[in-house]
């Protein structure tokens, strides 16, 4: 079990087919890392996770969910990729996964580089705040 995950809850499990089915339909691809979670840990509760980068410290407040909307407040990650690809924001490829409290946005491609964007970024310009090299959030340690 990662540290960060508080509980897991019945009922939510996702396959490889579901992942796959997610990346053929929008044209991603899954870090291992991540699909990994995904097939142990989808909808799980988690507790408020941090990366510290240089000077910067990272926090992740909630995993998006696939499949299942749980809990239901939360966007299922699907429905974050249909956004992503009819605004044309996001480049293709990249993967919302996680958010902080402040509505920032991480995002992560195959090859495991992870970003935030946060909604400031995103008034006038794409440009994100790169973790490039960064170890995935699902690998956080606490």
């Amino acid at each position: 079990m990662y540290p960060f995950v508080v509980s897991k809850n019945a009922g939510y499990s996702v396959s490889e087919s579901d992942i796959s089915a997610i990346e053929e339909r929008f044209g991603v691809k899954f870090p291992q890392a991540l699909k990994d979670y995904y097939i142990q840990y989808n909808c799980a509760d988690i507790s408020l996770c941090g990366y510290v980068k240089g000077a910067e410290i990272y926090e992740i407040d909630v995993i998006y969910p696939i499949k299942y909307k749980y809990p239901q407040y939360m966007p299922l990650l699907e429905t974050l990729l249909e956004r992503d690809k009819r605004d044309g924001y996001i480049s293709c490829g990249m993967i919302p996964f996680a958010a902080d409290q402040s509505e920032g946005c991480y995002y992560c491609s195959e090859d495991e580089q992870v970003f935030l964007i946060s909604k400031y970024s995103l008034q006038g310009t794409t440009q994100g705040n790169g973790l490039t090299g960064a170890d995935m959030p699902v690998r956080f340690s606490m």
